[in-house]
């Protein structure tokens, strides 16, 4: 179904233009013919680590903001 390597191009084009929906990717049935492509892999991966990565970062403002606050 459909070019794989097409697909995997514009995928890897939105995430260089900064797309980060991982979940939603992640289980949307459309990609289900990529998930065993590796380079869908590599790609899933590296947003979910971007993802998590900025996710920390909240967590460790908000931890930090917390700390500062005045009672």
């Amino acid at each position: 179904r459909g070019d794989p390597d097409a697909a995997i191009g514009r995928l890897r084009r939105a995430v260089e233009l900064g797309w980060r929906d991982y979940y939603v990717t992640h289980h949307d049935p459309r990609m289900e013919g990529l998930s065993d492509d590796p380079r869908y892999q590599a790609l899933m991966a590296e947003v979910k680590a971007d993802v998590d990565r900025q996710a920390a970062e909240i967590a460790r403002r908000e931890a930090a903001a917390g700390a500062t606050a005045d009672p």
